[in-house]
Formats: structure tokens, C-alpha cells, sequence
């Protein structure tokens, strides 16, 4: 047998979702909500008491700049030098921006830094004339003659003496062979008993 709990929660359920049913296929206008809460809005999408917020001007948060949050010691880091240029006789100034290594070859990137051009070349290719003579993982050497010129490259990430190490990207792995399948036999014919 059903108690009288049951019995008064089941209309309790049944009222309630009556009463969501009702304000769902009536809802309220914006004005009458308005005109419940005693006040019209003082413009279009703003409710009655409801103040802006308002901000300090930006120069009144200069020292949230001076004494950086998330660093250690609460001091802005030290201004990091400017990359150095080497300087090369007939073609420009140079700037070693990156070395890229795989198994089977190194590549430098170099920048002109007069035309801002990126070059991307390997051991025995040339740029703007220039051989590259070796690739290291920090520098490049290139000839032209018996012009030599060594670039290095400028790693101060991270701040002052500190430096990044080299990245090697492994060459492609390749899957391991599958065994060959073997062919299915052929079905039999049935055969008459």
C-alpha cells in the first residue's frame, strides 16, 4: 500500500511541475518585471540600481608593471642584449637565427639582417653567394674565397647566462614489416552421402 508521505510528495511533484509548465508557456515581459520591481530602467538593457563599474586611470597601475606578480624576486627581468650582427665584407651582415638537426642532415637558418631575409640552407648549399662550410648545433661557418666567417647563435632565454639546449628531432620511424598473410584454403564441394 502507498503511505500518506508518498501520496502528499506525488502532489507536491505534480503541482510543481504544473506551475513550471504554466511560467513556460507564459513567460513574463520584461516590463511587467520591471514594473514588479517598483522602478522602469533608466535606459535600454539597464536595470534600475545597478551603478557601472569605474576604473582608475592606467597610470595608477604602474607598479604592478615595476614589481612584476609572478616573478621570484618581484623585480622586472634585465633588458636582454641585442643579438650580435657579424658584420661581412660584400654581402651584408648575418645573423644566425636557428640550427635544425635530424639524423641525416643539419640545417642553418640565417637572416640578412640589412634585407631582413630568411635563408634555410645545409652543409655545401650556398646563401646570397656564401658557402656554408659547416653546421654545428650553435653556429655556422661561412666562406666566400678565402673569406671565413663563424655566426653563433644567441641563446639567452630565460634571462642573463642562461641558455637553451639543443633540440634533436629523431628521423621517421618506420613500422615494422607485417608478415605476409597466408591464403585461405579453398572450400570443399560437399559430397553426396
Amino acid at each position: 500500500m502507498i503511505d500518506r508521505t508518498t501520496i502528499a510528495l506525488l502532489i507536491l511533484c505534480l503541482a510543481l511541475a504544473g506551475g513550471v509548465a504554466w511560467q513556460w508557456r507564459n513567460p513574463p515581459s520584461v516590463q511587467s518585471v520591471l514594473e514588479r520591481r517598483g522602478a522602469a530602467a533608466d535606459g535600454p538593457g539597464e536595470a534600475p540600481g545597478v551603478v557601472a563599474p569605474t576604473f582608475a586611470p592606467v597610470t595608477s597601475y604602474e607598479e604592478i608593471v615595476a614589481r612584476p606578480l609572478f616573478s621570484q624576486d618581484r623585480r622586472p627581468p634585465p633588458e636582454a642584449p641585442a643579438p650580435t650582427v657579424a658584420p661581412v665584407a660584400g654581402g651584408g651582415s648575418y645573423a644566425l637565427e636557428g640550427v635544425a638537426s635530424t639524423p641525416g642532415k643539419q640545417v642553418a637558418v640565417v637572416r640578412n639582417t640589412l634585407t631582413r631575409k630568411v635563408y634555410r640552407a645545409g652543409k655545401g648549399e650556398s646563401i646570397e653567394g656564401w658557402l656554408v662550410a659547416e653546421v654545428a648545433a650553435r653556429s655556422v661557418v661561412l666562406e666566400r674565397g678565402s673569406q671565413r666567417q663563424t655566426l653563433e647563435l644567441e641563446t639567452t632565454l630565460g634571462g642573463p647566462g642562461r641558455t637553451v639546449a639543443p633540440v634533436t628531432v629523431p628521423g621517421p620511424q618506420v613500422p615494422p614489416r607485417m608478415p605476409p598473410r597466408r591464403p585461405l584454403p579453398a572450400p570443399r564441394a560437399p559430397t553426396a552421402r
